[in-house]
């Protein structure tokens, strides 16, 4: 415990993909600009609820998981070159993060591919920005289908029911309206409250076996507001966590509008001399910021990859942050790989079924999209890395620094 004073394609159409979990820790980075939305209120420290209802994965089914569970691929392209040649499709993700950037290129190669025309507009988590774009388009009456992810969740339902009442066929991304909303959408999501289990469940483990850092107390940085996705995460992961155990405090949550703030807000909490020894960022930005900090208060260091102070968990598998999670002397233990070319080709999937008739744009259609955990075993899954990221301008997969022994 330290006081701080001392983030196969092709698939099927509609695949539901059976996320299980694959450990590999490591340090996030990305080498796409980082974003920066508008500033926002200023945060307060709270701490997150408990989770009570979430499934869990046990110690020893996380403990054995060592690859990850995809989903059934077919064998041959879910369409023919040309299926959807005149089409214009936007895509409005949430930002242009890591994630984001990769994905946004593999849509455009996927959908080119088909015949379709793709314009991409960021918003850069400014949710009136995308309500823009949105609106825009609707009134231009010139696209044929919308991918876009909810900046706003309150108001995702609000942006759904203008896009249908268009006719407007749409993919959402990372988003499940409510029971009681009466929507029916296509939507390429995953569930993170049992995706993240496996985090908390290999930290455990961990800290389990390494008794030196004490009980696990987490530092959960994420960006504010905060959204749904981010505490769904993380309550996913402390589910995880209190398999082995179940006394773990709540987690602190932190952040900040934008990387800079974020970094300045966990520096802040270090030098408020808070105890802490596990840090986990809700994205890849976030993670990210959270390891500027760490380094700068010299706290982001192993030895043979043991953390000596603080066990970092990242996401979105940047490359910096696999640089990291592959290095020995970095405490980065865990990352998340969101696959963008499986996310791509999903939500691809799902827009063609629309546009050539075989999903109404009003019905209701799912597709998970598989997570992987990375773990310091660079030799295990680089070559997954190599396939999700191939042909992304500016992306850089490190190469394996040392063989890690998984102790």
């Amino acid at each position: 415990m330290i006081s701080a004073r001392s983030f196969e394609r092709p698939f099927k159409r509609f695949l539901t993909v059976i996320v299980a979990t694959a450990v590999v820790v490591s340090a996030c980075s990305s080498t796409a600009a980082t974003p920066t939305p508008a500033p926002t209120a200023a945060p307060t420290v709270a701490p997150t609820v408990a989770p009570t209802v979430a499934p869990t994965v046990t110690a020893s089914e996380a403990a054995t998981a060592v690859a990850t569970a995809v989903a059934t691929a077919s064998g041959a392209p879910s369409y023919a070159p040309n299926a959807l040649a005149g089409k214009k499709i936007l895509v409005s993700p949430y930002w242009l993060d890591n994630f984001y950037t990769a994905y946004t290129s593999w849509a455009k190669r996927d959908l080119e591919a088909l015949g379709a025309t793709v314009v991409v507009q960021n918003p850069n988590a400014v949710a009136s920005a995308q309500l823009n774009v949105i609106e825009t388009a609707i009134a231009s009456k010139s696209y044929d289908a919308i991918m876009w992810q909810p900046i706003d969740s309150n108001a995702a339902d609000a942006t759904i029911k203008k896009i249908q009442d268009a006719k407007i066929p749409q993919v959402v991304m990372f988003y499940n309206s409510s029971a009681t909303s009466g929507l029916n959408f296509s939507t390429m999501t995953v569930n993170p409250l049992t995706a993240q289990q496996p985090a908390g469940v290999i930290a455990g483990n961990w800290f389990k076996a390494h008794t030196q850092l004490g009980t696990p107390q987490v530092l959960f940085v994420e960006a504010f507001p905060q959204v749904q996705i981010c505490t769904d995460r993380l309550n996913g992961m402390m589910t995880g966590l209190r398999t082995i155990f179940p006394n773990a405090p709540d987690a602190v949550r932190i952040g900040g509008a934008s990387a800079a703030e974020d970094t300045s807000k966990v520096a802040d909490y270090i030098t408020g001399g808070k105890p802490f020894n596990i840090v986990m960022g809700c994205g890849g930005t976030e993670a990210l910021a959270a390891l500027a900090a760490l380094k700068a208060g010299g706290l982001a260091t192993a030895v043979n990859k043991v953390p000596n102070k603080v066990y970092l968990i990242g996401y979105d598998a940047t490359t910096q942050g696999l640089t990291a999670l592959w290095d020995q002397t970095s405490s980065v233990m865990e990352d998340a790989l969101q696959g963008p070319k499986d996310a791509a080709q999903i939500s691809v999937d799902l827009a063609a079924d629309q546009l050539i008739g075989k999903t109404a744009y009003n019905a209701q259609a799912t597709a998970n999209l598989p997570i992987t955990w990375l773990t310091p075993d660079c030799a295990t899954f680089r070559a997954q890395i190599l396939d999700q990221f191939s042909g992304v301008a500016g992306y850089t997969v490190p190469q394996c620094s040392f063989t890690y022994s998984g102790s």
